[in-house]
């Protein structure tokens, strides 16, 4: 049995490891002016930083008292975390230039702006949406020294606890420079702004969040006689070693999975942190909509309707089913259970054995689909998570090393159904993600595969979030599979989703955030 080490709970900040998991969000952008004054003022809310281990509590109180009230959520539990985190000029002035260079990743220390068109792919064309002159937040001129991130069941919980960190002792040392709120859709909780069922397939983190047998930050769902159970928490959640999340615990070998120690870091409170992407994507819903209704038409593919084409392009139906399990409709039974998650792609699934108790995955096994002609090697799900393939990095070890924690919340009301014009509203994704390597886990899947037309497996781009930088038209291409077994190539000339802001953080410990950047 893999030894898992003893996370430092109450150090690391909640948002990591835990998620929030809240339906309203208030992102804060701010600048330092002066740093005597700012240290204050971290000191001052330092106590108020939601730990992994509060989050956690909380859960668990929520899950129990709505387990006993048969499934209803509790009337007046609610919560509001806060957590921070400091772009590379933020710990620079908090701490000297040489400590924030000694932060260990290439992509944290240049910057989101740097590396934007270069290697993320958004635009360089003078006004193009994309292109990070544009942007809200993290443009020439406009990146921010540090985030507040604050989380609330209710709206006005978030906002009130927003103005009282405006307003605590030290705050005249910063200036809020943009400001961005987020809300679960209140008609389709769980879904984004396109109507997909989102965050279905977090990865399961090794660890244990106290000293006895089965305290682990991943509860473990599997029967202990199931030879799978050492591998996966439940069916579809591959186990991975915290180092990938979190500054200073043990790794996994990208090539076998064994457990690497953790690596030595230069400097000792770098320990409990985590990198933070944060990326601004407005959706453009009407145009994927009228897009897929067009396309659809066109192409003339017997039994490819708009929803089929749209379930191809996420590689699961609106609701979550995965198009590898039900390639010609979605099944609402499979995607509220294990199944939603339960699959591979080059090989069949396999049959978990679930704990005495649970309900086992009831439907059939999803078959091996090697060549993309169920679910497409460009399927976005398929892009940037390639499960049990092999790729151009790796074999499936390595797969597992370039995964994150995403933690995005929809922003912007909703698009009314089967609305088909642009209704001028702002709406998109808030997307967080925490890792311990921007370079190796956010900037490889984007660069190596979303944005790529043959990599990790050939046959096109990723049709939703990919971009082709390559020439003036950034044009798209993926192959169709047919029943024939034959493909249909399909151009796509045009963006639904658009970066409109960015920026790379740390997430320091809250012990670092009290020793090392606030004033002792």
């Amino acid at each position: 049995m893999m030894l898992e080490p003893l996370l430092d709970v109450r150090n690391i900040q909640g948002n990591i490891l835990a998620g929030f998991n809240k339906d309203h969000w208030v992102l804060v952008f701010v600048r330092i002016r002066e740093v005597v004054a700012f240290k204050r003022w971290l000191a001052a809310v330092c106590p108020r930083l939601a730990s992994t281990a509060d989050v956690l509590q909380f859960n668990a109180m929520y899950k129990t008292l709505r387990g006993r009230l048969g499934g209803v959520e509790p009337v007046g539990l609610a919560a509001t975390w806060f957590n921070i985190a400091f772009t590379q000029g933020g710990i620079s002035k908090l701490t000297t230039k040489q400590q924030a260079d000694a932060l260990p990743d290439e992509a944290f220390r240049i910057g989101m702006l740097e590396r934007a068109t270069a290697l993320l792919g958004d635009s360089d064309v003078a006004g193009a949406a994309s292109n990070p002159a544009q942007w809200k937040i993290g443009g020439p001129g406009r990146v921010p020294d540090a985030v507040f991130i604050v989380a609330s069941d209710r709206a006005e919980f978030a906002n009130d606890f927003v103005a009282s960190l405006l307003a605590a002792s030290g705050a005249e040392g910063f200036e809020e420079m943009a400001r961005d709120v987020g809300k679960a859709r209140s008609d389709l909780k769980g879904h984004e702004h396109f109507g997909f069922k989102d965050g279905i397939s977090q990865p399961g983190v090794r660890g244990r969040i106290g000293r006895g047998a089965n305290q682990f930050l991943t509860p473990r769902l599997l029967d202990a006689s199931d030879p799978l159970a050492a591998a996966f928490a439940k069916p579809g959640q591959p186990l991975i070693m915290p180092g990938h999340f979190v500054l200073g615990y043990a790794t996994q070998n990208p090539h076998d999975g064994k457990t690497l120690p953790a690596a030595r870091l230069p400097l000792a409170w770098f320990k409990g942190g985590s990198f933070l992407v944060y990326r601004r994507l407005r959706q453009d819903v009407a145009a994927l909509r009228r897009f897929l209704a067009r396309t659809a038409t066109q192409l003339g593919i017997p039994n490819l309707g708009a929803d089929r084409l749209a379930a191809l392009f996420v590689g699961r139906w609106p609701d979550g089913t995965p198009l590898v399990r039900a390639p010609r409709a979605a099944d609402t039974k499979m995607a509220r259970d294990v199944a939603a998650n339960a699959f591979g792609f080059d090989q069949a699934s396999p049959v978990f054995r679930m704990r005495p108790g649970l309900p086992a995955d009831a439907v059939p096994a999803a078959p091996a689909d090697p060549l993309g002609q169920i679910c497409p090697h460009w399927a976005h799900i398929r892009k940037v998570n390639p499960r049990d393939e092999q790729t151009d990095l790796g074999d499936a070890f390595d797969t597992l090393v370039r995964r994150m924690l995403r933690r995005g919340v929809p922003y912007g009301e909703p698009m009314p159904e089967p609305g088909l014009h642009d209704d001028g509203v702002d709406r998109g994704l808030l997307f967080l993600a925490y890792q311990a390597s921007i370079e190796q886990s956010f900037e490889k899947v984007s660069e190596d595969w979303v944005n790529s037309i043959d990599r990790p497996s050939p046959k096109g781009h990723d049709p939703l979030i990919g971009q082709n930088a390559s020439g003036p038209t950034r044009q798209r291409q993926v192959s169709i599979p047919m029943d024939s077994g034959a493909d249909r190539a399909l151009l796509i000339d045009q963006e639904w989703v658009t970066a409109t802001g960015g920026g790379y953080f740390f997430s320091p410990s809250i012990r670092a955030v009290a020793t090392h950047l606030a004033l002792r």
